[in-house]
């Protein structure tokens, strides 16, 4: 069967072929399409929604017309006039080669003279996750740590045990202990 015939049936069955977006939608009685008739439908998918997708709109500017000029004119023709464009555009914006840099040659040095030294590890853990008070001593953040941080890291520990209380047994309340309520 070809697609026109298809189309027909299809029509005639009370079903019916829309476009919606880039995609055909069926809708058919079931049963009215056999396999190959499927077949036919996906091998003229681009036919079908070139036939019942909306028309293309034309838009006028200036820009579409350049481009139809273009695609007017013979390859040779075409191709000087990108050349000529081209080179307008350079001398325009005062385009220049990009010189090529060598990474080696223009890679800054630094000498280790220069660099700040780190502080030693812990010497209880060894950790190199260190701290600094603003008068200057280091403390180590796994066995010191600051005592905002320390708050902080009680307080998830506390919204983490609440949390698992409260997938554990629903009554207990979003924010605190069973039975207390916050404000």
């Amino acid at each position: 069967m070809n697609l026109i015939e298809l189309l027909s049936e299809i029509r005639t069955g009370g079903g019916e072929i829309k476009v919606v977006g880039h995609d055909l939608r069926l809708r058919v009685p079931a049963g009215l399409l056999s396999p190959d008739d499927k077949q036919v439908l996906r091998a003229h998918r681009q036919d079908l929604l070139r036939l019942l997708g909306p028309a293309e709109q034309v838009v006028v500017d200036e820009e579409r017309e350049a481009i139809q000029w273009v695609e007017a004119l013979s390859p040779e023709e075409a191709e000087v006039v990108v050349e000529t464009a081209l080179r307008e555009w350079r001398d325009l914006v005062g385009w220049a080669e990009t010189p090529v840099v060598d990474p080696v040659k223009e890679a800054e040095v630094v000498e280790w003279d220069d660099c700040v030294d780190p502080p030693p590890p812990c010497e209880r853990c060894g950790s190199l996750e260190l701290w600094q008070t603003a008068a200057g001593s280091w403390h180590c953040q796994r066995c010191d740590p600051p005592i905002r941080s320390e708050m902080l890291r009680l307080r998830a520990a506390r919204l983490r045990r609440e949390a698992a209380e409260r997938l554990a047994d629903p009554s207990v309340l979003m924010y605190g202990a069973k039975g207390r309520t916050m404000v």
